[in-house]
């Protein structure tokens, strides 16, 4: 039976405890446990996952006001103070930067300035166990600190098995932000894929080109993409990166455009976008299974820090029929048969 049923079905005849359970001692409501969202680009579908995990089992918590950092890293230092007063008693935190700021990375914590103490658990983190992320050594699965969560990048493997059900792959471009380690952890193991003596490919790396204030710059987007369309490549691969994310339209257009193909390792950029295909965790699977370990937490007093780091053990292709359409391009019915189309023709 898969692993996240098994775990739904266990929280689904334990839940009833939770709810509205009484103190021994007073015969008063237990008080509820509460949970701040710390963001960094706004509400997702993973926060309304979340959320509505609690909700819709009853489970006493209160969820704080948000916390949205809307992409200024700025405003994290004074979000954590904020959380050291108030003394949540969970923070659930999105991605690799604020988890950074929030518990310190392996080389540099500092109890004043990160939280140490406190419970975490984190979303969206791509690459939690990179150096890159610097937030737990490479060979563990449980970060034996104050935090646990769930990465949602699909393995690298996993992807492309499946693009070669589709398709011969001799070249991929791959499109990134040099200034951001998920785009870097990517592309290195794209890199090393493309080394498989068995399996190998030529990778072509087109960096987004920086501006004056040395970062990655939005309005270089289309000529990059040209640059990629002159290559003539197989497929072009975005990865899960917040710049690429935030400018996920433009990529998808330009892309697109120029009647090339593209595989996004985040759902958004297909479902929302238009990019024409991945195989992605859904935003929403990942936000419930990241509830399902902090109620392990809050109510079973397990240690966050002995909790597995994981991703969801199954996975989701999904495909934009309105660009694959435009593209002429459709997967082979044995890939069409579990794929779940976004945007169908109308």
């Amino acid at each position: 039976m898969n692993r996240l049923l098994i775990f739904a079905l266990l929280i689904c005849l334990n839940a009833a405890s939770y709810a509205g359970e009484d103190d021994e001692l007073t015969g008063k409501p237990v008080p509820k446990k509460r949970i701040a969202l710390l963001l960094w680009r706004g509400m997702t579908e993973g926060e309304k996952g979340f959320v509505d995990y609690f909700r819709k089992r009853d489970l006493p918590v209160e969820i704080l006001p948000v916390l949205d950092c809307a992409k200024d890293r700025k405003k994290l230092p004074g979000f954590i103070a904020q959380l050291k007063t108030e003394k949540p008693d969970l923070i659930y935190a999105f991605g690799t930067t604020v988890m950074q700021e929030l518990a310190g990375t392996l080389d540099a914590r500092d109890e004043k300035k990160n939280i140490l103490d406190i419970p975490i658990v984190f979303c969206f983190v791509a690459y939690p166990r990179s150096p890159s992320a610097n937030i737990m050594p490479v060979d563990v699965l449980c970060s034996g600190r104050n935090f646990t969560g769930v990465s949602h990048v699909v393995p690298m493997s996993s992807q492309l098995s499946l693009i070669r059900k589709m398709m011969t792959l001799q070249k991929i471009a791959v499109i990134y932000n040099p200034k951001e380690g998920n785009s870097l952890t990517a592309v290195e193991e794209l890199a090393q894929h493309a080394a498989d003596q068995t399996g190998g490919f030529e990778l072509i790396r087109k960096p987004v080109p920086l501006d004056g204030k040395n970062l990655p710059d939005a309005s270089a987007i289309p000529a990059l993409v040209e640059d990629v369309a002159r290559v003539s490549p197989d497929l072009v691969y975005i990865p899960s990166d917040s710049f690429l994310i935030s400018n996920s339209k433009t990529v998808a257009e330009e892309i697109n455009k120029r009647g090339l193909k593209s595989f996004s390792a985040t759902e958004e950029s297909i479902r929302e976008s238009g990019a024409l295909m991945g195989l992605v965790s859904r935003y929403y699977n990942v936000g419930q299974f990241a509830a399902f370990k902090a109620e392990k937490i809050l109510f079973a007093q397990a240690k966050p820090g002995e909790i597995p780091v994981e991703t969801l053990k199954s996975f989701v292709f999904l495909l934009n029929m309105e660009t694959a359409r435009k593209l002429d391009f459709y997967p082979p019915l044995s890939v069409l048969e579990f794929a779940e189309v976004v945007k169908p023709l109308r």
